[in-house]
C-alpha cells in the first residue's frame, strides 16, 4: 500500500539525535502503527501517562495510525 520506509537495519529506523539522549526500551514497530503487535500498550498502562507525544517520519502513514490507536485506546496524545 506504501512504498518500503524506515525498515530495521537502515538510516531511516535510527533514532534520531534528539531523542537518543533520553534512557528507555525501544520497541520495534511491525506495521504502521506502533501499537500493532507490539507491547507498547502494556508498557503505557504501567506508567498511566496523562499525555503520550508522538512524532515520526511520515505523518500521514505511521504517525496517523499510531495516533488514532493511542486515542482509540484512551490516551490524550501530542504529535510533534
Amino acid at each position: 500500500m506504501f512504498p518500503p520506509h524506515a525498515i530495521g537495519g537502515t538510516h531511516e529506523a535510527e533514532v534520531i539525535p534528539e531523542l537518543s539522549k533520553y534512557q528507555g526500551d525501544i520497541l520495534p514497530k511491525r506495521c504502521y502503527s506502533g501499537f500493532y503487535d507490539t507491547e507498547l500498550d502494556e508498557r503505557l498502562k504501567q506508567y498511566k501517562p496523562e499525555t503520550i507525544i508522538i512524532c515520526g517520519v511520515l505523518t500521514n502513514i505511521c504517525v496517523m495510525h499510531s495516533v488514532a490507536d493511542a486515542r482509540n485506546r484512551g490516551y490524550e496524545v501530542e504529535v510533534r
